[in-house]
């Protein structure tokens, strides 16, 4: 009893349902019920509430007692069968031929309505009684341009949500107001009903667009229909798009434009370093190497290539600095440009840093793990050997005038007094 298909129809592919039907028993035998849906709701079937009997033995009653499709065979019952007319559907034999109910006057002659979804049976005969089978009944009247309750008008007095109208089988939001009244393939449209002027949000021919579909001069057109894309790529809107954009299924990850799998997915490396395509590597940091030295791809302190660094805008190429082209060059997603200004694939999806750190690559192609922050200089303390000053940041003596000064000027003088008392 739900509207499964949303067209405003409940149960309309049944027209069965709810009419008479029997067991197909013969006789005393016959039960009858009616059509009722199935509980999976694919169909009708016959639900049986007024059971037959069991077969008996034939007496002279005008019945089928034995339920062979006979009625009083074998017996004299000529006294007992007295005809009262021709004969009808009452489940009794009128015309003492018998047979019982085998016509009637109304038997297949047509009946119901032909207005509307209406659409007319034919009687039947079933457990005694004439029944309308195969007739479609009217049903409640919904805002889905029929005439639902077969009274020759279509969608009167149809019901819709508040604020909504029934116009041209669907109920139609209200325009809004501004510039752009309704949402994307809608019109605002004026409409009279009643006795009332109405504005409401008609579809356009694009309204009825896929999320694959796009509107060209008000035709719903597949943008990919004509594309053809590589084994790794998919159409998007008229577009060959591969992982970068539409991304990749845990384990894999997106590099080169191919879904591969994560080299470092079941890697686990120890504090202090990271995953490199599958290898445990060092996490470098610059600013702790010696002086004239950097970090290299392996995690490794090396010489500088040019020491003292190279001007912005040039990159150090093979112990000289270079002017760097990539500013100039566009790589698609998933490149990047390396000297002397060629796109290749990029290395990072295959590498897992840890956090803090980034994925860098250098001009050479190759890549590591960097720290994203930059150790601060170490502070320089100093301590003078003059009686009344105390240790200082930056070399300088702070007089015990200060205010600052005198904590640690008693600090210093206790432990004087310390060391005196040792010696003794």
């Amino acid at each position: 009893d739900w509207d499964d298909d949303c067209d405003g129809l409940v149960d309309e592919d049944f027209p069965t349902k709810g009419t008479a039907c029997d067991d197909g028993g013969i006789g005393a035998c016959r039960g009858t019920g009616t059509y009722q849906c199935r509980a999976d709701g694919a169909g009708v079937e016959c639900v049986i509430d007024v059971p037959g009997q069991a077969p008996g033995e034939e007496v002279c009653d005008g019945l089928d007692n034995n339920c062979n499709d006979q009625v009083d065979e074998g017996l004299n019952c000529q006294t007992q069968c007295v005809p009262d007319g021709d004969e009808v559907c009452d489940g009794r034999d009128n015309d003492c031929d018998g047979l019982v109910d085998e016509t009637d006057p109304l038997l297949g002659l047509p009946c119901g309505e032909s207005e509307g979804v209406c659409e007319p049976g034919s009687w039947q005969c079933a457990g005694g009684r004439m029944v309308c089978l195969g007739a479609v009944a009217p049903g409640a009247e919904m805002c889905n341009g029929l005439d639902d309750d077969c009274d020759g008008d279509i969608d009167d007095d149809a019901p819709c949500p508040a604020d909504y109208w029934c116009v041209e089988g669907a109920c139609r939001a209200p325009c809004g107001e501004g510039e752009f009244p309704c949402g994307g393939g809608y019109v605002c449209r004026e409409f009279v009903i009643g006795d009332e002027d109405v504005r409401v949000c008609m579809p356009t021919a694009c309204s009825a667009c896929t999320t694959e579909e796009i509107c060209v001069d008000g035709a719903c057109v597949n943008p990919c229909a004509d594309v053809s894309c590589d084994d790794d790529e998919v159409c998007v809107r008229g577009v060959c798009r591969d992982c970068h954009t539409l991304g990749c299924e845990a384990p894999l990850v997106c590099h080169d434009g191919s879904c591969v799998t994560d080299p470092c997915a079941e890697v686990t490396c120890p504090a202090g370093r990271y995953c490199a395509q599958g290898e445990c590597r060092d996490l470098c940091r610059d600013e702790r190497c010696p002086a004239g030295r950097v970090c290299d791809a392996a995690g490794a302190c090396v010489p500088e290539g040019c020491p003292g660094g190279c001007d912005d805008g040039q990159v150090c190429v093979d112990g000289a600095c270079q002017i760097d082209p990539c500013p100039l060059v566009f790589c698609e997603t998933g490149q990047v440009c390396v000297w002397p200004g060629e796109c290749v694939a990029d290395p990072c999806p295959l590498f897992t840093c840890p956090t803090g750190t980034r994925c860098e690559v250098a001009p050479d192609g190759s890549a590591r793990c960097a720290w994203r922050d930059v150790l601060p200089e170490p502070a320089v303390f100093t301590v003078t050997g003059r009686v009344g000053y105390f240790c200082a940041t930056g070399g300088r003596g702070t007089s015990p005038r200060s205010g600052t000064a005198l904590p640690g000027l008693m600090l210093l003088f206790g432990l004087f007094l310390v060391l005196r008392r040792g010696v003794r």
